[in-house]
């Protein structure tokens, strides 16, 4: 019998409703979810670097985070990354202005939504060859 394969996921959002909700999602499609309050507790995290999927949340809240953003760029090459934000023109300044190939999706994002983009983000990690990995070429 072959075993499933439950990917380590960081959720990186405020605590609330909406984070118990995605949650719940995701771990009731196989994710393993760890969640964070901010960027910098993830990234000083000693499973830093250890997870799949990476979904950042970055409303007014962590706009101060943009600074660890750097770090987020660097897992990419290794992790599925979703950055979700409320701000149109930042979503537009990161898909334009980040070598990275990552998704970034403009709330209100439901947990299908999410689930959906990580599944074929993951698919396009999976299939890229390593030329193929950057948008801007």
């Amino acid at each position: 019998m072959e075993q499933q394969h439950n990917p380590l996921l960081s959720l990186i959002h405020q605590a609330g409703p909406e984070r118990d909700e995605l949650t719940a999602a995701l771990e009731a499609e196989h994710y393993r979810v760890r969640t964070f309050t901010s960027l910098k507790s993830f990234c000083s995290d000693p499973l830093y670097g250890s997870s799949e999927c990476v979904v950042l949340y970055v409303d007014e809240v962590y706009l101060s985070d943009l600074d660890a953003l750097v770090a987020i760029l660097d897992l990419e090459r290794k992790a599925t990354v979703v950055v979700v934000t409320g701000n149109a023109t930042l979503a537009g300044l990161l898909l334009e202005e980040t070598p990275a190939e990552f998704d970034v999706l403009v709330t209100p994002v439901t947990p299908a939504t999410l689930i959906r983009t990580l599944q074929r983000a993951g698919r396009r990690k999976r299939h890229a060859r390593p030329s193929d990995t950057g948008r801007h070429q």
